[in-house]
């Protein structure tokens, strides 16, 4: 009988393939499953949501495998064409996940993390709790850190502006609750 993987060496055979094919986008994920977590623990998580909202925030962006790198990489503004192809990462991720055996909390957290609280993310349109709450946590997780690190389209800012521009999005593109816990957090000096 042949043993199948468990499910955290499956993620990291999928971290280490996106480490290879965009560092930066897996230097990224691992930043933000530690965010995430810290997110949802001040939260109140269980013990097992903390595991699902690791594994979901490692593998958030799993889906850019299947993006040209010199689009991911891309230091100019993205023409209509381009960001169409980049909004499809989160379907791709699905795909790629589809291949394993991953909990439908950790496939709703890739599938989910660019929605929107009013309703203008993507790739579905959801709003407010419409979006998995492991998903609005990962989705602020994914803009800070995006925000505070260097990336080839732009570099990094410092920690009391990117948290003013999140904050400033609280309500519109973030959970006003998950935004308030990184506030938080942030003032602790997580």
């Amino acid at each position: 009988m042949i043993e199948l993987p468990n499910i955290d060496t499956l993620i990291e055979r999928l971290l280490l393939k996106l480490a290879q094919y965009d560092p930066i986008s897996a230097a990224h994920s691992r930043r933000v499953g530690v965010l995430a977590v810290k997110l949802a623990k001040k939260m109140g998580a269980s013990e097992n949501e903390l595991e699902i909202v690791h594994q979901g925030a490692l593998l958030h962006d799993i889906g850019k495998l299947s993006i040209p790198l010199p689009l991911l990489n891309k230091e100019s503004r993205l023409t209509a064409e381009e960001w169409a192809k980049i909004q499809t990462h989160p379907e791709k991720g699905i795909q790629i996940l589809a291949q394993g055996d991953f909990p439908s909390t950790v496939r709703e957290i890739v599938h989910c993390h660019h929605e929107h609280w009013v309703g203008t993310g993507y790739p579905r349109g959801l709003t407010s709790t419409e979006i998995p709450l492991m998903a609005r946590i990962v989705s602020v997780a994914d803009g800070y850190d995006t925000g505070t690190s260097d990336r080839p389209y732009a570099k990094a800012l410092p920690q009391n502006k990117v948290l003013k521009i999140i904050q400033g999005m609280s309500g519109e593109i973030f959970d006003p609750t998950v935004v308030a816990t990184l506030v938080e957090l942030c003032e602790e000096g997580f």
